[in-house]
């Protein structure tokens, strides 16, 4: 079939809905797009690797929490337009288009690690059927020049015709867990192709579920972009972090200094916290690194922003370990209390978690530690997860707030300041709670930024002007 032949024909499958797809990785991205692909009307099967996670799905239980995710499935499963499946053979065969949205974690020396990619790119090659053209899309993070250099090399070493065979696009997810099925949905979108015929294949799949505006450009274009957004805020938590450390050296509370500073019309500093957590902004500042390190590009503002949010779980230990030997209390004879462990408010990823890299900088140090997350069911590593918050709290030292969940936002102060020992530490990670409530109900305030006796001081500084001759 020639090109505009098989171009045509996958365009009205695409068009009619009668394009068979597949989505390899039934994760964080991969199972919505596939639902929502589902709910548009396409038939989808969902291939994982992971019987455990297909066996949940076949019964219509997410193991991730997203608000209306779960009902979708069952919604999509009813219809028979879904199929989750862990057979190789049944999920790729015959099929008209195949979206890989797999993993691709960094590896500890900041280096993308492809080979989740790569595994699943070469089981849709085993399986493209010669002579009738398919789409494939890559929705995994990847770094600069990867389809260019990795993946097209491998089609074409493989004996496949891009624009015949095969048409190709990169498409990355841009979506924020807790609010995937909506971003998904109504966000915009980016689709990076070398030729004309892959991108409006592409646009025509995509603009099926999506509301969002969708630009085509070249792959290379959107890989950076990918990368460019995540670095981005990166360098902005970075930098209100740094504010904190600053704030903290010389005896003045961030949390005044962020909103005076953010009355100025193009000011806006971010809060400051224990560190960056989830699974695209810890890599992707190293993806883009890596992608230029030959180049002898100087890039360090990016490189020592990612170092600085990576440090801060071990600078909020020292704070607290600082703060209880304040008050003659040694870390091998305390007890703190983590309230949360995913990496952000109100979803079940515990993904690079800052919490967790608190809680083990913490049992380092000598620290008994409880933890208490509303929204998490399974202990990561190391990790004692109490079954009620009272469990966690009693007989604390130190309180932690490591995310920012709307159930931790209305505990009771009062009640939980009964439960914990002599001279409890408020340990605010979040900057989530009014520092004159929590000092209220009988704790320490103590946070990223915000010195514990930093009011003293400037109070102490004022008097002391105020009475000079």
């Amino acid at each position: 079939m020639g090109e505009l032949g098989g171009y045509q024909s996958l365009l009205s499958k695409i068009r009619e809905k009668r394009a068979k797809i597949v989505i390899l990785g039934q994760g964080y991205i991969g199972l919505p797009l596939a639902l929502l692909l589902c709910r548009a009307g396409y038939h989808v099967t969902g291939f994982d690797i992971k019987e455990s996670l297909i066996k949940d799905l076949k019964e219509g239980k997410v193991k991730f929490s997203e608000v209306g995710l779960e009902e979708l499935l069952k919604e999509c499963l009813a219809s028979g337009r879904y199929s989750p499946e862990d057979s190789v053979e049944r999920a790729l065969s015959n099929r008209d288009i195949y979206i890989i949205a797999v993993q691709t974690p960094v590896k500890i020396n900041g280096r993308p690690n492809l080979g989740y990619l790569l595994s699943a790119l070469e089981l849709v090659l085993s399986h493209v059927r010669r002579y009738a053209p398919s789409l494939l899309v890559i929705e995994s993070t990847v770094p600069p020049k990867t389809m260019e250099e990795v993946v097209m090399p491998i089609l074409e070493e493989r004996g496949f015709y891009l624009g015949d065979d095969i048409f190709l696009a990169y498409c990355p997810e841009r979506a924020m867990p807790g609010r995937l099925l909506q971003e998904l949905s109504g966000g915009n979108r980016i689709i990076g192709v070398i030729d004309e015929l892959s991108g409006k294949l592409t646009e025509a799949l995509y603009s099926s579920f999506t509301k969002g505006n969708i630009r085509i450009t070249h792959f290379r274009t959107a890989e950076l972009v990918k990368l460019v957004e995540n670095s981005y805020r990166d360098v902005n938590i970075a930098f209100a972090n740094a504010v904190a450390l600053a704030c903290e050296a010389l005896d003045v509370d961030v949390d005044e200094v962020r909103a005076l500073a953010n009355l100025h019309p193009r000011v806006n500093i971010l809060k400051p916290g224990i560190g960056v957590g989830g699974s695209c902004l810890t890599k992707d500042p190293y993806f883009l690194l890596n992608s230029v390190s030959s180049h002898g590009i100087n890039l360090d503002l990016i490189r020592v922003a990612r170092k600085l949010n990576e440090m801060l779980p071990k600078h909020a230990a020292e704070l607290i370990v600082n703060a209880l030997k304040a008050v003659g209390k040694r870390p091998e004879e305390s007890l703190v209390a983590v309230l949360g462990i995913t990496y952000k408010g109100n979803v079940r990823d515990c993904r690079n978690s800052p919490a967790l890299e608190l809680i083990y900088e913490l049992k380092e140090r000598g620290f008994s530690v409880r933890v208490y997350d509303p929204l998490v069911n399974e202990a990561p590593r190391g990790v004692y997860l109490c079954r009620s918050l009272e469990e966690a709290v009693k007989g604390a030292d130190c309180i932690v707030i490591g995310a920012e969940h709307s159930q931790l936002l209305k505990i009771n102060l009062d009640e939980i300041r009964v439960l914990c020992r002599d001279s409890p530490v408020f340990f605010d990670g979040k900057h989530a709670f009014d520092r004159k409530v929590v000092e209220e109900a009988g704790f320490e305030y103590l946070s990223v930024g915000c010195p514990a006796n930093v009011i003293e001081i400037l109070k102490e500084i004022a008097e002391h002007h105020i009475h000079e001759p």
